[in-house]
């Protein structure tokens, strides 16, 4: 009887841990958490998350005691009807995207994750209870049916593009759409002027943007935050920014082709990258001082600016920032500055007034500018010290001066077998006092040599692409490259010939 009882036992014990495992396997949710399935089973729901919807009910009223609805737990559901609990803290990434839910009732202690609502194409109301702080980063984007938004005063940050291409934002009867001190968008498409109401801490990411009937904005003193792209692309003919503002963030006037005056508080520090690129009305700027820093592409594009004013206080001139401004003829640097980007004031464009004319860096003797003015090929000229005259048999690109230049008439080509093409090659400065080397990256493709009018002929072998590369080499002593450019070739059979027969120049010291 004992022993008949142990085995009962035995036998109970492995029934038991056989329901026990296929409970656990049945219960392993998409995060790899077990889940318990709530009466319905319809979710998946473990320690307070809902993981996953399962059921295919439109109307769903989700469970109190739930805290987290997790990434993705409803995305693409065909739910037209959800109540969310009072219990919620948060809403995850994508948790309702692409779902077909119409209204949504946002409860006073959560938070609404990055794109948690993104392009739900039939909601088109949207209620966020008093208590809720914040609504992160494109949360209702492209809902394109949203008109109704309700906001609550307790909002602290609403993230980027959270309503972006909404008809509530986009198309809002009020021209300022603000919610707790957050200046979201000026709707107004037709408005010459616009004053910010007083009251208004953040203006955001792209709030004025593409407002190109808009001639002028006042920012009052209650302003703390521009956000990135605020003004981008608007109409904007001048601006002064109040001493209250605190920070500004990249491209915040971006674009604004019509801008010609700029009033920049001496207390924003950075001027970060991009703040006034493209900005082609744009001649002048005086930069206050207490400004140390000056970001990469800050003035990028700007091709009627032709002064910068640089405070003493400056330490930083970030790479590029000068980039494609094509009427700079110098910049004063202030003894201060320990650090310059190396493509100061690169240029683009080939044919335009930096490829003739020298752009000078104007400073102190022994200082920064100075070494590096010598270190990458400008011209320095002392603080005082009237500039030489410029010689028009000078080799000049992007505003730097160059002893050697090698121009080739081919960037690519492409060829049949057996065919031959000419590059057509030219030498300035010293460049003919360099060694010349032409190499094909594969002569069983393609085949180089050098004809007698210096000029290149290159012979198609078989199928394949190679490289045809130039070397500019020291003339005396063990090989030493200078610089070098390469030209692609595509061999194939029965391709008609043809390429791009652009100008590549190849400039050198």
């Amino acid at each position: 009887m004992i022993q008949l009882g142990m085995q009962n036992m035995k036998t109970a014990r492995r029934a038991g841990g056989f329901l026990l495992a296929l409970v656990m396997l049945i219960g392993i949710g998409f995060s790899g958490v077990v889940r318990a399935a709530s009466a319905s089973f319809d979710f998946s729901i473990y320690d307070g998350h809902l993981i996953r919807y399962f059921g295919t009910s439109q109307t769903v009223v989700i469970p109190e005691g739930i805290k987290y609805i997790d990434e993705q737990a409803f995305q693409d559901a065909q739910v037209k009807t959800i109540v969310l609990p009072k219990s919620l803290k948060f809403i995850g990434r994508w948790a309702f995207s692409g779902s077909q839910i119409t209204g949504v009732v946002i409860p006073a202690g959560a938070a609404v994750g990055d794109a948690a609502f993104a392009a739900c194409d039939q909601l088109t109301s949207v209620a966020v209870s008093e208590g809720v702080k914040y609504i992160n980063d494109s949360a209702f984007s492209n809902c394109t049916q949203l008109t109704r938004v309700q906001l609550p005063n307790t909002l602290l940050r609403v993230g980027q593009d959270a309503f972006q291409n909404t008809p509530w934002l986009e198309n809002n009867p009020n021209d300022f759409v603000i919610a707790s001190g957050l200046l979201l968008r000026y709707s107004n498409k037709t408005a010459a002027s616009a004053a910010i109401p007083q009251g208004v801490k953040i203006i955001y990411a792209r709030a004025f943007s593409d407002r190109t009937n808009l001639k002028s904005v006042v920012i009052p003193p209650s302003v703390k935050e521009i956000q990135a792209a605020a003004f981008a692309n608007s109409g904007l003919v001048s601006v002064t920014i109040p001493k209250t503002v605190e920070k500004i963030d990249v491209g915040a006037f971006a674009r604004s082709k019509n801008l010609k005056e700029v009033n920049w508080p001496s207390n924003i520090t950075m001027m970060k990258d991009g703040m006034f690129a493209d900005c082609t009305s744009l001649k002048s700027i005086a930069i206050p001082e207490g400004v140390t820093l000056i970001g990469s592409e800050a003035f990028k594009g700007c091709t009627a600016l032709e002064q910068v004013n640089l405070p003493q206080s400056m330490k930083t001139l970030a790479s590029r920032m000068l980039a494609d401004c094509e009427s700079m003829r110098s910049l004063t640097v202030p003894a201060g500055v320990e650090n310059i980007g190396s493509t100061l004031i690169e240029v683009s464009k080939p044919g335009n007034w930096l490829q003739t004319h020298l752009f000078r860096l104007i400073g102190t003797k022994g200082s920064y500018a100075e070494a590096f003015a010598k270190r990458n090929g400008y011209e320095f000229v002392p603080v005082g010290t009237a500039p030489p005259k410029e010689s028009g048999s000078k080799l000049i690109y992007s505003g730097r001066l160059y002893q050697g230049a090698v121009m080739m008439d081919t960037r690519s080509y492409r060829m049949a077998p057996g065919n031959i093409y000419d590059i057509g090659v030219k030498l300035f400065g010293n460049a003919s006092s360099k060694t010349r080397q032409m190499v094909s990256g594969s002569t069983s493709v393609a085949t180089v040599m050098q004809l007698p009018n210096d000029n290149y002929r290159i012979t198609a072998k078989r199928p394949g692409t190679v490289y045809i590369t130039l070397y500019i080499l020291e003339p005396k002593g063990p090989r030493k490259e200078i610089t070098h450019a390469s030209i692609r070739f595509d061999v194939e059979t029965g391709i008609k010939q043809g390429g791009q027969a652009w100008r590549q120049t190849t400039y050198f010291n």
